[in-house]
């Protein structure tokens, strides 16, 4: 599914059940709603530390996870909404990322 990326962050928390402290990236994504035929949603994804995905786009935005605001991205997932593909989408330097057509 082809999404923009309009806002990533780090978080820490402690979990409830462990006690350990727990890191993941947030991503607010916008993409196609299936549910309109025009319609746009916003959805938000969280990438565990554990997952292999988080290290690479920890080192893909160097630690600075605004950097990957107002990216095109293809994310796939599997029947339990699990991140099973992504991929960055590269777009034209001198063309805005942001057309509400993607």
């Amino acid at each position: 599914m082809k999404c923009l990326i309009v806002n990533a962050k780090h978080i820490e928390y402690t979990s409830k059940k462990t006690g350990e402290l727990i890191q993941a990236i947030v991503l607010y994504l916008v993409c196609n709603d299936m549910n309109s035929s025009s319609g746009k949603k916003v959805t938000t994804s969280f990438i565990y530390s554990n997952v292999a995905l988080y290290n690479i786009l920890k080192l893909s935005c160097n630690n600075k996870f605004e950097d990957l605001n107002s990216t095109l991205c293809n994310i796939e997932y599997d029947n339990d909404k699990n991140i099973v593909g992504f991929d960055f989408i590269k777009t034209d330097a001198d063309k805005p990322v942001v057309t509400w057509g993607f």
